[in-house]
């Protein structure tokens, strides 16, 4: 079976990174507003790619990730539970998988082929006005989903801020096995334009000041690189004045 993803460069790491596969329940999540499907995409991948995983190395997950498109489950809003409960959830994640509308966990690990490790974590998005039996309870995570695999859903009734909040939070508690970020529940800060969850990394709640200072230290300086790159360009059609 051919892998879902292009090959990846890297050297083969003993330890996994995370595959995020997102799942939208729901057909309105290709038309909603104030935002929809493509915007959560946007934000996973930004995730993935920046920073923010990187103090899961204490609990075996290695830097970096990746996210797959995932699928849009184009079930009419009126026919999902509301309420919903846990066993609603997961039972759709099997489906999905079931149906191939997603890939197993073990379509996604496959070093020999991409160069990494993976975990992968399903991430079921709930269309929005749909609540949890609970509905002071936006998100919740199942480590244990399936052998190298966590499953987490994400109810959306708030902005697209606080959609992407709860989805942080439940990836790294479901990617890590523990929960890790329940115990900086109170601590936001931004990276890279989104508001993020901290989680707790050697006792402590990261990322500390020093280590959002140092990344924004590497992020000037790929400007200042960018633009010394661009100063030593001509623009096309334009004759240099003697």
């Amino acid at each position: 079976m051919a892998s879902p993803f292009p090959s990846i460069p890297n050297p083969l790491i003993a330890i996994p990174q995370l595959y995020v596969v997102p799942i939208f329940w729901g057909e309105s999540w290709i038309a909603h507003t104030p935002y929809n499907c493509f915007d959560v995409l946007e934000n996973i991948t930004t995730i993935m790619s920046g920073h923010y995983l990187d103090g899961l190395a204490e609990y075996g997950i290695a830097a970096g990730g990746a996210a797959s498109f995932g699928a849009v489950l184009h079930v009419p809003d009126a026919e999902i539970p509301n309420p919903f409960q846990h066993e609603d959830c997961w039972r759709v994640i099997d489906g999905a998988i079931a149906a191939k509308s997603v890939e197993a966990p073990a379509v996604y690990d496959q070093p020999a082929l991409v160069g990494a490790r993976y975990r992968t974590v399903y991430s079921l998005f709930v269309a929005p006005n749909h609540y949890f039996t609970d509905p002071n309870i936006f998100g919740w995570n199942k480590p244990d989903y399936r052998p190298g695999a966590a499953a987490t859903w994400v109810s959306c009734n708030s902005d697209l801020a606080g959609a992407v909040e709860t989805f942080a939070h439940e990836l790294v508690e479901g990617g890590s096995g523990a929960q890790i970020a329940d115990a900086c529940e109170t601590e936001k800060f931004e990276l890279d334009g989104i508001r993020l969850p901290k989680y707790e990394v050697h006792g402590n709640c990261w990322p500390d000041l020093q280590t959002r200072l140092i990344w924004m230290e590497e992020k000037l300086a790929r400007y200042r690189q960018r633009e010394r790159g661009f100063a030593g360009r001509q623009p096309a059609g334009i004759v240099p004045a003697h």
